[in-house]
């Protein structure tokens, strides 16, 4: 992903350096990013990321979430083996405003069309995706994507969408060491299973995070 980055970041007007980290054990000085990015990822985590935002930064999530009422028994199995805490969509933008968020959009993203797209899109590479990692890890994964596919056209598992901007306080001043580059950092949150053909069915889910630094 990073290599990508790179390549396309080559012949353009831009000074960036990436990293990539653990997210669970990264630190960043705080009021660092504008925005985070964080896709399926919160879910997996327990790291507060919110004192790295600048004031007025923003955070664009998506993440697992369920429907509203009690999942079933073969669903509470599913989330409990995965150590999952999941909330329906309403409620997951409630914590946000409760964490200190404003103007909190939060949407019901569901559509089964993009799970068949990656999921389709790694079964056409199904011999090179074996080659490089098994064919167990091929069957866990496309089992676990229609297993996906079947729980959201039941309704019980959603995904929501989630755009969010921080308080500022008091009209709270943003820090010396972050006024230099106000309007280009940025920060990446992805569970480790997004990437490699988004391996999101293996047990161990590594969150890491990729933070994109001017250095103008």
């Amino acid at each position: 992903m990073i290599s990508i980055a790179l390549d396309c970041a080559i012949g353009r007007n831009c000074s960036v350096e990436f990293e990539v980290a653990d997210c669970t054990k990264k630190t960043y000085p705080d009021s660092t990013f504008d925005v985070i990015y964080s896709r399926d990822t919160i879910l997996h985590i327990q790291s507060s990321f919110f004192k790295w935002l600048k004031p007025s930064g923003k955070v664009l999530i998506t993440d697992y979430c369920k429907s509203l009422g009690p999942p079933s028994l073969e669903f509470e199995a599913y989330i409990r083996q995965r150590g999952y805490d999941l909330h329906d969509v309403e409620a997951y933008g409630q914590m946000l405003k409760d964490a200190g968020f404003d103007e909190v959009i939060a949407e019901d993203r569901t559509e089964s069309r993009f799970i068949q797209k990656e999921m389709n899109a790694v079964e056409k590479e199904k011999d090179k995706f074996i080659s490089d990692f098994s064919e167990e890890d091929y069957n866990n994964m496309v089992g676990g994507w229609k297993s996906k596919l079947v729980r959201s056209s039941m309704g019980e598992q959603r995904w929501g969408l989630f755009i969010a901007k921080k308080k500022n306080y008091l009209n709270q001043e943003v820090p010396s060491h972050a006024k230099d580059n106000l309007w280009s950092t940025l920060v990446f949150l992805f569970s480790s299973t997004i990437c490699s053909f988004a391996l999101a069915e293996f047990h161990v889910c590594l969150p890491f995070g990729v933070a994109i630094h001017s250095i103008n």
